[in-house]
């Protein structure tokens, strides 16, 4: 036999049909032969047992299993690395024991050849590479490699090459010792680029009696981080009071009743050096019913929106409700509801109405007061039924469009 050819391997697609894969190759025997099974879903190779993963006949690999088209079948030559002809002084020899283990050796050069191909090498007739490392294991623990800026050759080295050039921006965290403080470092540097940079967080209503605060904020150009901040003058606030939530340079909360406006060059609501950054409502109980975000771009008026319960009302039985509301009056713009029957399986919207003896409208609000709004059905109408008479049940919801500046 003779090895004309320099192919080592093939390499097949399956298709979760064939099991049946050709050797192109030259090669002795099955000790010659490596199968593997690549699954390119995840890069990984698995090398086939003969007789378990994979049988050989006629210069054929024959898988056990069936692969999808996920997979590839790869044969490899691999020769052990060994001689086991044995020539006897004065003794005969055949012609095909010479070429037996010529060709070995043969094969071997070619796997061999194979595997410098991939190495990384230094280009034919550069002698000025040399590739030895001096250094033993404990010389090269914790230290780097490099080419040496001089001769070329490879060597250890214990910290990084002077004189380089190290931008500005790079200097900001290059020093950090931990994550947390790169995190904090380039999350400085972004979001005081970003004038109005705002990712806040409030606690929701109705679980506590002082509104607490998460999250940054940028004021005056420096971010702020606030963690469970309760804030401070809540408790000089009056009951029934629009309150502004202000972010201070210093780290805190500070809640007042005098509005903001808005600065142009700072990019937010401003008043004096503090950020405002939220609205709310102090109630009658000394709670706060409602949180608005106050947006970062200058508006010709800001608006809020609360929604209100209507609470229990047998409107059947009863023609009108009154629904309590803490907000002032002169600055109520709009508003809207819904009613709901006893067994939820609709809404109707109030709708729009002088008197409770002309127009189309069921149900409607007749007059917002200071402190309650007002609603009235029709008689004898869709609402004045059975369906809408149980108690201790929320009758729906009115929304109120309110401005706040």
């Amino acid at each position: 036999m003779a090895v004309p050819t320099t192919t080592l391997s093939d390499r097949y697609d399956c298709d979760n049909s064939n099991q049946a894969f050709p050797i192109t190759f030259v090669y002795l025997d099955s000790g010659n032969i490596a199968v593997q099974l690549y699954d390119s879903s995840v890069g990984t190779f698995e090398t086939l047992v003969e007789d378990t993963g994979y049988t050989l006949a006629n210069d054929t690999v024959t898988t056990v299993a069936v692969y999808d088209t996920e997979y590839d079948i790869i044969i490899q030559l691999d020769p052990d690395l060994t001689q086991l002809t044995d020539w006897v002084n004065n003794d005969k020899f055949t012609s095909d024991s010479w070429e037996n283990a010529v060709d070995k050796l043969t094969l071997i050069s070619k796997m061999l050849q194979d595997q410098i191909d991939r190495c990384v090498r230094g280009p034919d007739g550069d002698a000025s590479l040399d590739w030895q490392l001096t250094d033993g294991a404990v010389g090269r623990a914790g230290n780097y490699l490099r080419f040496n800026p001089i001769t070329g050759a490879i060597e250890t080295v214990g910290v990084l090459e002077a004189g380089v050039t190290v931008s500005t921006f790079a200097e900001t965290f290059l020093d950090d010792t931990s994550a947390a403080a790169f995190r904090s470092t380039t999350e400085t540097a972004e979001d005081n680029i970003e004038k109005g940079y705002m990712n806040l967080g409030m606690t929701a209503m109705g679980t506590v009696s002082v509104p607490t605060f998460t999250g940054d904020v940028e004021v005056n150009g420096t971010l702020v981080s606030f963690s469970t901040e309760s804030g401070t003058n809540w408790a000089g606030i009056g009951a029934s009071s629009d309150v502004w939530v202000y972010a201070t340079s210093n780290g805190t909360v500070l809640y007042s009743t005098a509005a903001p406006a808005w600065d142009l060059a700072k990019g937010g609501w401003y008043n004096s050096t503090s950020r405002a950054v939220a609205g709310i409502r102090k109630d009658s109980g000394n709670a706060y019913r409602y949180k608005h975000f106050l947006p970062k771009e200058q508006s010709a008026r800001i608006v809020f929106e609360e929604t209100i319960e209507i609470g229990d009302w047998d409107m059947d039985a009863n023609p009108s409700a009154s629904v309590t509301h803490e907000l002032a009056m002169a600055n109520i713009k709009n508003m809207s509801g819904i009613v709901r029957p006893d067994n939820d399986a609709d809404r109707s919207p109030l709708g729009i109405h002088t008197s409770a003896t002309n127009g189309d409208a069921q149900v409607w609000p007749t007059t917002i007061a200071a402190t309650a709004i007002t609603l009235q059905r029709r008689t004898s109408g869709q609402f004045d039924a059975s369906g809408y008479s149980t108690t201790s049940y929320n009758r729906g919801w009115i929304t109120i469009r309110h401005e706040v500046l």
